[in-house]
């Protein structure tokens, strides 16, 4: 993998010490080209949050936003990543999304 990649972790209801949602709680992975870490935190839940149809569904995850990070490229092998391969470049940055059917 090219090292203009960056991996972000967005997660959702919960940390690392306690887990008030443990049934919702959640992570994902965001793929981006976006060198400035701190753009890329602020960044990766809104490109994670597009690929929600439903507006309130996609505003409460920003609600219960608990954490981005960035991750390396084996961390990020925990998910499901081998379908990010559909580059988008737009307001946001450059990142990569599944290939639409």
């Amino acid at each position: 993998m090219s090292n203009n990649i960056h991996w972000y972790e967005v997660c959702f209801w919960h940390d690392e010490d306690e887990n008030e949602a443990e049934e919702k709680a959640c992570s994902f992975i965001v793929k981006t080209e976006i060198e400035d870490v701190l753009q890329g935190e602020k960044a990766a839940p809104e490109i994670l949050l597009r690929s929600f149809c439903d507006p309130y569904t996609a505003q409460e995850y920003r609600d219960n936003l608990t954490a981005v990070f960035e991750v390396d490229e084996s961390e990020a092998r925990f998910f499901d990543i081998d379908d990010l391969t559909e580059r988008v470049t737009d307001e946001l940055g450059t990142y990569y999304k599944c290939k639409s059917a």
